[in-house]
């Protein structure tokens, strides 16, 4: 089945298990209805796939400003519901992530719910948080984004995360977390001479072959892909020894050894520093 690039988004009532027990059956129904009115009125009439499980909704949608305007929508309607209702709050949280899926069963098989479900646990009530795969797609629009860093997922794993609008009771300037992380830079050793001896072509291939080699590698060991500059790469690890094992992966693989030959070598660097985020670590009830 053709794979299609979707938004997919995911909103939950942080502590709802908490809620259930202090307000019962019936009055959790009444918050959920709350909710569920607030969704659907935000939601587009067409165009948007939505399903309700107990307190968490997931939209799959067509177009990705429309997914990020949409969330942002709901999360201002449950602002304004919060403000008349102090009694009955409710503490939603959002993620939005992007990417190809295909249609199974029913739903949706890919990485991008698994990563917008995981985004959603990260966030705080109110607060819209989108991957960096979102970001990239909405650099053409007028979506307005804040670049939070690198930040740790539920799961541990580091992601580079952008909000799209801020948690709820701040000045939208959230507390820092800080964890160590090892950086590592990858670049192609003498790259402008060999590019010239090999041409536009032969550069290109080594070029390309240089990429695939370093992503693989970097999934392998749990790397992150932050940023590429050229021919360099910049990636973070959880710890030194996986980077160091990454690098020295990267450095062995068939791939370079045949590159070198043809007089292209491969340097890393590696450092280790504390990567930062701008979002509090809460969490999830």
């Amino acid at each position: 089945m053709p794979q299609m690039t979707r938004a997919h988004v995911f909103s939950d009532i942080r502590g709802y298990g908490r809620i259930v027990e202090e307000r019962g059956d019936e009055g959790s129904a009444k918050i959920l209805r709350a909710y569920a009115r607030i969704v659907h009125a935000a939601l587009p009439k067409r165009g948007v796939v939505a399903e309700q499980t107990a307190d968490t909704f997931y939209f799959v949608f067509s177009s990705v400003p429309e997914a990020v305007r949409t969330t942002v929508a709901i999360a201002d309607g449950i602002a304004r519901y919060n403000r008349t209702h102090p009694d009955l709050g409710l503490p939603v949280s959002f993620g939005i992530d992007a990417g190809q899926t295909i249609r199974h069963g029913g739903g949706h098989a890919g990485a991008a719910p698994v990563v917008a479900s995981r985004l959603t646990r990260r966030a705080l009530p109110g607060q819209v948080l989108v991957s960096e795969a979102v970001a990239a797609l909405l650099r053409t629009t007028k979506v307005p984004l804040r670049d939070l860093g690198v930040s740790r997922l539920p799961d541990g794993q580091t992601m580079h995360i952008y909000e799209a609008r801020a948690p709820d009771g701040t000045d939208g300037r959230p507390g820092l977390e800080r964890f160590l992380a090892t950086v590592l830079f990858t670049d192609i050793v003498r790259s402008t001479a060999t590019a010239t001896g090999r041409g536009e072509r032969g550069w290109k291939d080594l070029f390309e072959r240089h990429h695939q080699i370093v992503r693989e590698q970097l999934r392998r060991f749990g790397g992150m892909e932050v940023d590429t500059a050229g021919d360099g790469f910049y990636a973070t690890i959880d710890t030194p020894t996986r980077a160091v094992a990454c690098a020295q992966s990267i450095r062995s693989s068939p791939e370079r050894l045949a590159a070198s030959r043809s007089s292209s070598a491969r340097g890393s660097r590696i450092s280790a520093a504390p990567a930062r985020s701008s979002s509090r670590k809460r969490s999830r009830m």
